[in-house]
This record gives C-alpha cells, structure tokens and sequence, in this order.
C-alpha cells in the first residue's frame, strides 16, 4: 500500500464521535468507517475487505485512504 494511515487518539476518537452521533451526511459517515478500519494500529484491514464490509468499491477505499494522508482530516 502506498498510503498508510494511523491515528492518534484524539483523531480516532474524533471518527468514532462521527460514526457514532450519525448526524452528518452520509458519505461524511462512510469514510470515517472506512478510515477507521483501514487503521495501521488498530484493525488494519485490507482494501478488499473493507470494501465489501461497507458496500463501496476498492478504489473507493483507496480514494479516501490518498486522499486522508494527502489532505489530512
């Protein structure tokens, strides 16, 4: 993978509130979920897997992934 994601706590928990709460739109909610799972320190999932957890393509796994360790948060 040439975008690699880990989070801090504060930035994890921040994801969380967002999946959480459920009051953003729906796309917003989708790729918290995904960045959360694609986590090096925690789950680590592969783009595979997640994709077919959250219903969504590959390269839409990897799209958010790029585009998080570009652009950040």
């Amino acid at each position: 993978k040439k975008y690699i994601v880990g989070w801090r706590k504060a930035e994890r928990e921040r994801l969380r509130a967002l999946v959480r709460k459920r009051k953003a739109a729906a796309y917003r909610i989708k790729h918290a979920s995904i960045l959360l799972e694609t986590d090096a320190d925690g789950p680590a999932w592969i783009d595979e897997r997640i994709a077919g957890a959250f219903g969504c393509h590959v390269r839409t796994v990897e799209n958010v992934r790029r585009r998080c360790v570009l652009e950040g948060l």
